[in-house]
């Protein structure tokens, strides 16, 4: 004879205050040296923690809010990685190689200023003579705007403009992006991003989170003198303008009085809440869809947790769980 399961069912409802869904960590951002892989060459990246000591747990869920500035001159793209540090003092990771990845991400660059930077090309007058006397230039990243004489960049190659259209390729040159130094980089414009994530490997204690620059073939022409007053080369983030929102999210399933202490997970839920309200269920991220209804059946959750900013992040949640 087959057995029968038997489920109990609730309810919990939104209450205030919703500061209470959400325990803040208190992450500051800071400037963090990464070395390149093939040369001497230093770059800067942004590192976010608050309590060193006070590692994320295990099976526990997170909230990140991240406002990140835009650079007016290119596209962004960054890992977001959980990483073990050590010192506050001179923060540094133990093993940069060890690390969880969360997520990878674009800031789109801000389009409505002007470039941050110039291309500088220096090279022998008329660009064929080795011999013949250097000359250093401001490039123009087209033919059109570039004035008869001047230098133009097409396709990875230098070109002399001449009236008579029999352009000359610039055989022997260097070239380098020096940044207006004069002049601020980045935008007043933050694009904010929303993340959920759970530490998932058992025995690292990953307290820091890595926002890491992928970096590109022009990072190496970038130059620039850090408040250290060493030489950094590549895109940079100014720490102070990054926003940094982290928080501890609470298991809503360890409130409840299932009435035995042999259960402890829900198997059948229903949320109803806005468009794109922010779950995590088991440490992974879920978003509410454009119905503002989200079910999930014949699961078992452990961890179920609601993103909660402020009481117009109202929800409802039913919840079903098996007595046997």
């Amino acid at each position: 004879m087959a057995s029968t399961v038997s489920y109990n069912m609730g309810q919990i409802r939104y209450s205030d205050p919703y500061s209470k869904y959400m325990n803040d960590l208190s992450f500051t951002p800071h400037s963090v040296v990464t070395p390149s892989l093939s040369s001497t060459i230093n770059y800067q990246d942004i590192v976010l923690y608050g309590d060193l000591n006070n590692p994320f747990s295990l099976n526990e869920s997170y909230y990140l809010r991240l406002g990140i500035p835009r650079n007016l001159s290119f596209n962004m793209t960054f890992d977001l990685k959980l990483l073990r540090g050590l010192d506050s003092e001179n923060f540094y990771f133990v093993n940069r190689n060890q690390y969880q990845e969360v997520k990878r991400f674009v800031v789109p660059r801000d389009s409505s200023g002007s470039l941050s930077f110039s291309r500088v090309i220096l090279y022998p007058t008329g660009g064929l003579d080795k011999e013949a006397e250097p000359i250093a230039v401001v490039v123009k990243d087209s033919r059109s705007e570039t004035q008869n004489n001047g230098v133009y960049y097409k396709d990875g190659n230098y070109y002399i403009k001449k009236s008579d259209d029999n352009d000359i390729e610039i055989l022997y040159r260097n070239d380098i992006l020096l940044n207006h130094t004069w002049k601020d980089n980045e935008s007043d414009d933050l694009v904010y991003f929303d993340f959920v994530f759970s530490n998932k490997v058992s025995g690292e204690a990953f307290n820091s989170i890595l926002v890491e620059l992928n970096r590109n073939s022009y990072d190496d022409d970038v130059s620039y003198e850090g408040e250290d007053g060493q030489q950094y080369k590549g895109l940079y983030i100014d720490p102070t303008k990054v926003d940094v929102q982290c928080y501890r999210l609470v298991n809503m399933v360890n409130n409840i009085n299932f009435g035995t202490n042999d259960i402890s997970s829900f198997s059948n839920i229903g949320v109803w809440s806005h468009a794109d309200s922010i779950m995590a269920i088991n440490g992974e991220e879920i978003r509410v869809g454009q119905s503002g209804y989200y079910e999930l059946n014949d699961f078992d959750i452990t961890n179920f947790c609601m993103v909660v900013k402020s009481a117009k992040d109202r929800f409802s949640l039913d919840y079903q769980y098996k007595t046997s």
